[in-house]
């Protein structure tokens, strides 16, 4: 089973609009993110990091530390 059927059913999918912030660099990191659909762009100041897309996880490496903090912007 690929990482996104996990979850494709769960109530609480989260759908952004184009051009969405999802969080912001050093902001608190509450969740992490599994791309269903769509693509994610990661940035740090104005240069780019990655995107990610469907089977994508993003906010994981915040999530490791206690009172962890974004390390980069996720913009849909």
């Amino acid at each position: 089973m690929k990482l996104q059927e996990m979850f494709n059913d769960w109530e609480d999918i989260l759908k952004y609009r184009a051009n969405t912030v999802i969080f912001a660099e050093r902001d608190p990191a509450e969740l992490m993110y599994i791309v269903i659909s769509g693509e994610i762009e990661l940035t740090l100041g104005d240069e780019p990091l990655g995107v990610e897309s469907k089977g994508g996880m993003i906010g994981e490496m915040a999530m490791l530390y206690p009172n962890g903090t974004r390390s980069a912007t996720a913009t849909t």
